[in-house]
Order: C-alpha cells, then sequence, then structure tokens
C-alpha cells in the first residue's frame, strides 16, 4: 500500500516512493535534521500498515462499502501521520468514520499495540473526547485542523466546486 496524501478537497496524490521528498513536499514548517527523517520513515512506515484487517471488520460489522472503508482507511493513515508529527498533542479525529474505524484497529489488541510499536515505539491510548460543547474539544478540533491543512492541503491547487470539508460538527460525534 502507498501513502496518499490527501487534499482536504478530495483529489489524491500520491507520494513518491522516497518518503523524504514526500514530507518535504507536504510540511512547510519543517526543521532540519533528525525530524525529518523521523517523519519520512513515519510516513513510509504507515504507507506499509497493513490495515486490510481493519477494512474488512468495517465491511462485516459496520456494513460500509468498500469504497468508504478505503476512504476512511486513507484518512486513518493521515490521522496516524498527525499524532506522530505532534506527540505532544490530542489529534481530533476529524469524522464520525474515522473515529469508529480507529475503534475497530483497537479492538483488534494484539495488531494495534504491534502496529503502535512499530510506528511510534509505544502504545497510543484513546481517550474519551472531551465534551461535545467543551473549550477543550473546540480548541482540539481547531488545533487538528491546522495541523491537517499544514500537512496535507496543497494551498496552490484548484478547488473543486462541490469540494466538502472533511470537518464534522461536533454534535455528529458519539462520544466514546
Amino acid at each position: 500500500l502507498q501513502l496518499h496524501l490527501v487534499q482536504i478537497w478530495g483529489r489524491c496524490t500520491r507520494a513518491p516512493s522516497h518518503g523524504q521528498h514526500a514530507v518535504a513536499r507536504y510540511r512547510k514548517n519543517s526543521h532540519e535534521g533528525e525530524k525529518d527523517t523521523y517523519m519520512a520513515l513515519l510516513a513510509e512506515k504507515i504507507a506499509s500498515l497493513d490495515l486490510a484487517p481493519v477494512v474488512g471488520l468495517a465491511l462485516k460489522t459496520r456494513r460500509w462499502s468498500k469504497a468508504r472503508a478505503e476512504r476512511t482507511a486513507t484518512d486513518y493513515r493521515r490521522f496516524l501521520y498527525l499524532t506522530g508529527k505532534h506527540p505532544h498533542l490530542s489529534i481530533y479525529p476529524w469524522s464520525p468514520d474515522l473515529l469508529q474505524f480507529w475503534h475497530l484497529h483497537i479492538l483488534d489488541t494484539r495488531k494495534y499495540a504491534v502496529d503502535c510499536n512499530m510506528l511510534f515505539g509505544k502504545y497510543i491510548h484513546h481517550h474519551p473526547l472531551p465534551a461535545r460543547s467543551s473549550e477543550q474539544a473546540a480548541l482540539a478540533r481547531i488545533t487538528t485542523e491546522v495541523m491537517f491543512k499544514r500537512a496535507f492541503m496543497d494551498e496552490d491547487a484548484p478547488k473543486p466546486a462541490d469540494a466538502k470539508l472533511l470537518w464534522q460538527s461536533a454534535e455528529s460525534f458519539v462520544s466514546c
């Protein structure tokens, strides 16, 4: 599998096979040296992550279409990338499907633990989302949206007329 660094507007761009080049293209305020190397390696690891079992669970237990499950797997890869890029922050899942996909991955506890260790060198815990109306939730959503746009959105690309933002309103989330 290749990591697709997809613009927020839905147009796909495949990352080049050399992760460092791909990361450099999508990062605007990059730091030199070790951080760039770490992010390039992380992007390559995320690209190679086998999410087929999680997609299969989504198809079977959530009755998603294959297109929906694969689109959400791509979003999940973005979520993992932001989690690795900003380990000191809680990345807020930007859609209910993304949150459910993360839950499905966590339910396969062995695979999730192995995948987290391979990607981050540690287990990534899932903390319940803050109350929907709280200031903490609003700040987390805004912070995640800014980080997402910086990492994945090509500001010079033309926007399709029917573009939909990925960001869901807080009311659309179910507490976890």
